[in-house]
């Protein structure tokens, strides 16, 4: 025969009615799920776009200092063989 102290330690061993009515509170259920998902989608896809828009300025801006390195070395080539030039100039003047 079963007792009320059977009982009790049955309520602590397995879950009762109650318990999975809190657990409802604590859980969420598939329309909870359903829902979220739709927000958390959005979120990503507006973080994906926020990346995306940070990543093609930051390129630009490194396409604009590349491009402004290389006019300077370019630049300065242009100077060395300028300077190349007029050396090779002086030596054939003085050991000629």
């Amino acid at each position: 025969m079963i007792t009320d102290s059977d009982i009790k330690k049955m309520k602590v061993v397995f879950v009762t009615k109650k318990d999975l009515e809190n657990m409802k509170k604590v859980f969420a259920t598939k329309d909870d799920l359903k829902e979220n998902n739709g927000i958390l989608i959005k979120e990503v896809v507006e973080l994906f776009n926020a990346t995306n828009e940070r990543i093609e300025e930051v390129n630009e801006n490194l396409c604009q200092r590349i491009d402004k390195v290389l006019e300077q070395m370019k630049d300065h080539n242009d100077i060395l063989d300028t300077h190349e030039r007029r050396i090779e100039k002086v030596e054939e003047k003085v050991f000629i």
